[in-house]
């Protein structure tokens, strides 16, 4: 007023000038007030936020706003006086708000949903405009919201604001896209499970860790999520001597234990993946009180909450009792009147952990030889999309779990679910299978070896089916799964991007025959040799038998050598020098030696499985009768000598003492016969120095026709009748090369459990080795429980990479997550 204004160009008309309607009115704030109501609809309280400092508004809050429009000393302008074409409108976060005008002059917004895609550290402003003119700002109000905060992509840092390090932040997070996690029902112990091995990680366990009130040892940590209480902004606005800070869960469904973690940090002893990769974290927690969150409400303490407003931590461990879909609640309540004043949720999906990944069960495929001993009935074949991890919400990478040799289909379900849990705490974003297979076959490890090439060849389809669209397929194995795996790239048709061989129970040469004659191969092939063979040549023995063949003839098939030599391309060793159910082989092996020495093992506490996979390769032939009684059900060639009266009569000496009587020959006479060609290599190809060839049925005409001249057309020596074409045809059948592989043709390497593997040396992969010491892998230091320490060690022993608490072995999963890209 007062103030001459040139008349402006014709496109206006004077009374509708913008400088005019907004001199003209004033926004004078009466009340400005935030309203909870819970889940019913039912007003939980209220409170008047105009005259705070630093107000604060959770996402579920209704806003409600009393106000007048003073004018000056001019009458309002018709164009805001028009009925009910006048507009004055809000906008909150840069976004239009739908409010609604009451005659009382209070505007009310019912719908602030979006708040939750507004950046975190931005402040809010609500603003009033004219709807013709929206560059001009009548009044601002500003709110930084209250959050719990999950590590939403599990990378270890709860991240509120994008940076060139951490482009990814975990505050989406609604009902569309709740947290998904898993019932904290296995039965975990201490740092090793003490024992229980597989059994303590079965879901539905009947004594479940969520029963006990604490967190069940070190190994637990797995089963809890972190949660990051962002509500420093509210505690100077309701501070903690009048307003209490209370966690609320619908269903009483959570529990949870305060911790001194933050959402990030850069010393990785502070994040909130502590737990899982610190072992001074670990232990710090590991037998921490945790607290049942109720309807009521679960207070937070005044030191947390102290903590939080000095920047320290501000991030809880919750673990989950039983399945529910309701959220976790955090209110501010006022002490006077109870009255809540803000509140905020974290949407979550919590249900067993077998819900969260796929399972395929092979194990009905595997039946040729007879179905395992007390089978039992194991879970249910399920490959459809995860119910509670949506293939909606992971990438399209693929990560297949094979387990073990003596692993009951209850005990596959341990298995698989602790290496899901393992994988995904630690990062994967893919789509996890586990895999069963018929490998729990008792005392008989011969066939659980057959089960396990029968299995392969349904391994590819069976993946096809589990796989809804195309993706980068990664493939790991443990001990004897690696028999299933590996004969499924090399003769099932599987192509995974990359194969984990995690303590390999598979003899080197089969990947790598060069290995054999290189700087360790001498030694070797002299430790694998049972005692009484020592001082036999080479020639005589089994598992070379298969030398004497000409290339077109299949039975220079029946060997170890270069068997799985296609797998090295896209496989990674994951090995332990100190493994002992698969350690090395000494010179001198017996049966008889080795089950005298796991009766001294048992009385020392260390069990029985030392030594087992040395003892059943010596075992073959079942020269031992305690091998042939009690162990295994096809007693085939190995390192048993041919005793048949006739084939002797070729393959021996005559007794001096009794007229048409053959003895074996003794090691010298061997070499003497050998070398007069009395013992020739057609000799040995039509009878054999060892055991007769014997089908699993006990069967040993089963294949007579192997036995036959080297080439065809050759002559037959005495009783013999076979001829080689017959014989290599023989040969050829997947069901004789597995049955002989696994009863009778012994190995004559180490395993690649305790062993690199030369051949994936030659193959490092941008800058990576592909033979990782799962040993060297945990850092000069070494760490390892104490409580193994006493009978061991330090030694990584053949299931710790699922036994040993995570914080100890981490460095493994982390390694092959690097390599697969499966955290991306």
């Amino acid at each position: 007023p007062g103030q001459q204004y040139d008349k402006p160009e014709p496109i206006y008309r004077w009374a509708y000038r913008p400088e005019f309607q907004f001199s003209n009115y004033q926004l004078t704030m009466k009340e400005l007030r935030a309203e909870n109501y819970a889940a019913d609809g039912t007003q939980e309280g209220s409170t008047d936020i105009l005259n705070v400092e630093t107000p604060v508004l959770s996402s579920d809050n209704l806003l409600s706003l009393l106000y007048d429009l003073e004018t000056t000393d001019l009458l309002p302008l018709d164009y805001l006086n028009a009925g009910p074409e006048k507009e004055l409108i809000f906008t909150l976060g840069e976004q239009e708000v739908k409010a609604t005008l009451g005659a009382d002059q209070t505007l009310r917004f019912d719908d602030l949903s979006h708040l939750n895609s507004l950046d975190p550290e931005d402040y809010l402003t609500l603003r009033l405009y004219a709807n013709n003119d929206m560059g001009n700002v009548l009044w601002a109000w500003a709110f930084e919201p209250i959050r719990l905060i999950a590590d939403m992509n599990r990378d270890g840092h709860i991240i509120k604001v994008a940076t060139n390090e951490h482009p990814v932040v975990d505050t989406q997070n609604n009902t569309q896209r709740p947290f998904y996690f898993w019932i904290n029902d296995d039965d975990d112990e201490g740092e090793i499970n003490e024992g229980k091995g597989s059994a303590g990680d079965v879901p539905n366990d009947d004594n479940p860790d969520h029963n006990n009130g604490k967190v069940d040892g070190m190994r637990d940590l797995v089963d809890f999520f972190p949660v990051y209480i962002d509500v420093k902004p509210a505690l100077d606005t309701f501070p903690v001597t009048e307003y209490t800070y209370r966690l609320v869960h619908q269903d009483s469904a959570l529990k949870f234990t305060e911790t001194d973690l933050y959402p990030t940090h850069d010393s990785p002893g502070l994040r909130v993946d502590a737990p899982l990769k610190q072992r001074g974290v670990a232990a710090g927690l590991a037998a921490n009180p945790v607290t049942t969150i109720t309807p009521g409400g679960a207070a937070l303490s005044h030191y947390f909450l102290r903590g939080i407003q000095n920047d320290r931590g501000g991030v809880i461990l919750v673990e989950a009792s039983q399945e529910t879909h309701s959220p976790l609640w955090l209110k501010v309540v006022k002490n006077a009147d109870q009255r809540v004043v803000a509140s905020t949720k974290l949407s979550l999906s919590i249900s067993g952990v077998e819900d969260m990944y796929r399972y395929l069960d092979l194990k009905p495929l595997a039946t040729q030889r007879g179905a395992a001993p007390n089978p039992e009935l194991g879970l249910a074949e399920n490959i459809n999309d995860p119910g509670n991890n949506p293939d909606e919400q992971t990438q399209a990478n693929y990560l297949v779990f094979v387990h073990g040799y003596n692993v009951s289909a209850k005990a596959a379900r341990g298995w698989n679910a602790e290496m899901f849990k393992r994988f995904h705490r630690l990062g994967f974003n893919g789509r996890f299978i586990g895999v069963n297979w018929h490998g729990d076959t008792g005392l008989d490890y011969h066939h659980a070896v057959y089960n396990a090439l029968q299995t392969s060849m349904h391994l590819n389809a069976g993946l096809s089916r589990a796989m809804p669209e195309p993706g980068p397929l990664i493939i790991a194995g443990h001990s004897l799964g690696n028999m299933v795996v590996s004969n499924a790239i090399s003769q099932g048709g599987l192509a995974p991007s990359k194969y984990f061989m995690i303590n390999a129970a598979v003899p080197i040469e089969a990947y790598d025959s060069a290995q054999t004659t290189g700087p360790n191969g001498a030694t070797m092939a002299t430790n694998m040799t049972e005692a009484d063979w020592a001082d036999y040549p080479e020639a005589l023995y089994a598992a070379n038998w298969h030398q004497l063949f000409p290339n077109n003839d299949q039975r220079q098939q029946l060997t170890w050598r270069d068997r799985f030599n296609t797998v090295v391309s896209v496989a990674y060793n994951f090995y332990s020098p100190g493994e002992e159910v698969v350690e090395n082989a000494t010179e001198g092996e017996t049966v008889s030696g080795n089950l005298l020495a796991r009766l001294g093992d048992f009385m020392s506490g260390k069990g029985t499985g030392r030594h087992a996979w040395v003892t059943q390769e010596i075992g073959k032939g079942c020269k031992n009768f305690i091998a042939g009684w009690f162990v295994f059900d096809n007693c085939t060639s190995g390192w048993d000598f041919n005793s048949s009266l006739n084939d002797l009569e070729y393959m021996g000496t005559q007794d001096p003492n009794f007229p048409n009587v053959y003895r074996r020959y003794s090691p010298e006479a061997a070499r003497s016969a050998i070398a007069l060609g009395t013992l020739s290599e057609e000799v040995i190809s039509q009878f054999g120095f060892f055991r007769e060839f014997s089908h699993f049925a006990g069967n040993e005409s089963q294949y007579a026709d192997l036995y036959a001249p080297i080439n065809p057309g050759g002559a037959n020596i005495g009783h013999n009748t076979g001829d080689a074409a017959t014989a290599s045809t023989r040969a050829g059948e997947n069901e004789t090369q597995w049955d002989l592989l696994a009863s009778g043709i012994p190995a004559m390497s180490f395993a690649a459990a305790a062993n690199p593997i030369s051949a994936l040396d030659a193959r490092p992969i941008g800058g990576l080795n592909t033979n990782f010491n799962m040993e060297a892998l945990r850092g000069d230091a070494q760490a390892w429980p104490a409580s193994r320490t006493s009978s061991w060690g330090k030694r990584w022993l053949h299931s710790d990479i699922k036994n040993i608490a995570l914080p100890y072995v981490h460095h493994t999963f982390d390694t092959m997550l690097e390599i697969g890209g499966g955290d991306q």
